[in-house]
């Protein structure tokens, strides 16, 4: 990569006046990191995935302009050259997620807690965002499943104000699905971190993948 097409650093104030102008807010950091503190109505697509281009596709417009929220300026231009790949060129520019202002949080909730609700607090609906192949084969009873790509054209399946946990594999489509959710009003949302595999096994290590 040559310097001419390192994608620009933002500060905070041009950073908020893009977001005036409409742009995409794409938040390339890891779930964790997304959940723990983001911009408001930014899209959490993590960069380190194989399946980044793939997911960028699907939910990010590439007509209009995007600015990245990164841990750091590597991260920023992977985010870049990945989305150049496909052609994706309209970069205005990056803002390291520390110099966030006014953040909103998403509930990284633990597999082993997903089922216990306490002291009588409500329980909340479970939303499987896996694949139907992936949900048949291997899935908790009684779970709603709708594949990631059909999530925004089946919103109104489920009440924006009820609490919402979402799940995929292993966190990752999950937490796509929760900053989507996010951004169409939905206000008590958790991702469940590691997903299926850390339910049926939980002494393994989770790689971050689709």
């Amino acid at each position: 990569m040559t310097p001419d097409i390192f994608p620009a650093p933002l500060q905070l104030s041009d950073f908020k006046a893009l977001e005036q102008e409409g742009v995409i807010i794409l938040d390339v950091r890891p779930p964790a990191l997304f959940g723990e503190a983001h911009a408001a109505d930014s899209v959490n697509i993590g960069v380190a995935s194989p399946s980044f281009s793939l997911w960028c596709g699907f939910f990010v417009d590439p007509d209009l302009p995007i600015s990245l929220v990164v841990e750091d300026e590597a991260e920023a231009e992977r985010a870049q050259l990945d989305l150049a790949r496909i052609g994706f060129d309209r970069i205005a520019g990056y803002l390291v997620a520390e110099d966030l202002q006014d953040t909103l949080q998403i509930t990284q909730l633990g597999a082993r807690d997903l089922l216990a609700a306490p002291d009588g607090s409500q329980l909340p609906t479970i939303l499987d965002v896996r694949s139907a192949q992936e949900y048949h084969q291997n899935h908790l009873e009684g779970i709603a499943n709708i594949p990631l790509p059909e999530l925004l054209r089946r919103i109104g399946e489920f009440p924006r104000d009820v609490p919402l946990a979402v799940m995929c594999s292993t966190g990752y489509r999950s937490s796509i699905a929760t900053s989507l959710l996010e951004t169409e009003g939905f206000t008590r949302l958790s991702n469940v971190m590691g997903g299926m595999h850390a339910i049926r096994h939980p002494a393994e290590p989770i790689e971050e993948v689709a």
